[in-house]
């Protein structure tokens, strides 16, 4: 017969073997898998960090340097005035602010410094606390 304790320790062992031999295949897994992820990084790197120099016009749609020059420099431009438009929109959403705290309702869009800008839109005064309709039930009934 065979003793109990024998067993107990027999199955132990062969549980800390499996999980031996587990982890084992588990760090190769993962030091393979980190491999390969690590050469597909530079593999992808290697091919967009090309010299831009070495690149053909003609790839670029058929449009010449000075094209892409120019239209670069128009982007730019464009950057610019929509910065100020963007500073103007914030200089009106100011008055708004202040005016609606002060009661006042005529803001001024058109900037002290800007002479194209034409418009002078007016704002309508809030009426107070109007009186929100009433909702009108449209159910019918499930037939």
């Amino acid at each position: 017969m065979t003793n109990s304790k024998d067993v107990k320790q027999r199955n132990t062992k062969i549980i800390s073997t499996g999980l031996a031999v587990a982890t084992g295949i588990g760090i190769v897994g993962v030091i393979g898998f980190r491999t390969m992820e690590d050469a597909a990084a530079q593999s992808a790197s290697a091919t967009t960090s090309v010299d831009a120099s070495s690149v053909e016009v003609a790839s670029l749609e058929g449009y010449s340097a000075e094209q892409l020059q120019a239209y670069a420099q128009a982007l730019t431009q464009e950057a610019v005035r929509l910065s100020e438009y963007r500073d103007q929109l914030n200089t009106v959403a100011q008055q708004l602010v202040a005016a609606q705290a002060d009661g006042s309702v005529t803001v001024s869009s058109k900037p002290a410094d800007s002479p194209g800008a034409s418009a002078t839109p007016k704002i309508a005064p809030v009426p107070a606390a109007a009186k929100p309709p009433a909702l009108q039930s449209n159910s019918q009934g499930s037939g």
